[in-house]
């Protein structure tokens, strides 16, 4: 069953805009024109997100990577920290290690990130070393090599979105559903 993409004016078909709407009845913010079906041939996908020892991302796409899974797709998701993992582990998903990889110190402005208004600056502020930088997203190019998705789906993954990018592998970003009416004003 092939339906448009909830997202895409094109009318494309949208595993990922069709996970969402599965287990949610609020819009997404995911503007989107992947032409993958649900329910036709299987794919792989790769959910990331930022990999912090938080909840907040992985709510996110544990459920919509169930779906998929579900629908027999090959699924796994990269979140190595010790309450991701453990969420991972406990929806029956694959968590992909992380790579064994020397890396740089970040020279990260930790006060400059937490007063950072928005999200460039708190980037910068961050990721203060070009050096880390880059072995960051070549630690991200090794995991999207190792498990050589169809599509990555992403949540603030900025070093997986450059692996992405630099693998042109498709990439999709699942964004915060707005709920309140703050939010939809954004």
């Amino acid at each position: 069953m092939a339906l448009p993409c909830l997202q895409s004016p094109r009318g494309a078909v949208c595993a990922v805009c069709l996970a969402q709407k599965s287990f949610s009845s609020q819009p997404f913010a995911n503007a989107c024109d992947a032409r993958l079906d649900i329910t036709g041939s299987m794919s792989k996908f790769l959910f990331t997100m930022l990999p912090a020892n938080d909840l907040g991302l992985p709510i996110r796409l544990v459920p919509i990577a169930r779906v998929l899974a579900e629908h027999g797709h090959d699924v796994a998701m990269f979140n190595p920290a010790p309450a991701p993992a453990k969420l991972i582990d406990d929806a029956g998903l694959k968590n992909l290690p992380m790579p064994s990889r020397p890396m740089p110190d970040p020279l990260t402005d930790f006060a400059q990130v937490s007063s950072a208004w928005d999200v460039e600056q708190m980037f910068g502020a961050a990721f203060g070393s070009e050096e880390f930088v880059h072995a960051s997203a070549a630690l991200h190019i090794d995991v999207l090599r190792a498990f050589d998705p169809d599509v990555v789906v992403d949540s603030f993954g900025l070093f997986t979105c450059l692996a992405a990018r630099v693998l042109r592998v498709l990439q999709r970003s699942v964004k915060r559903p707005k709920l309140t009416a703050v939010d939809r004003l954004l």
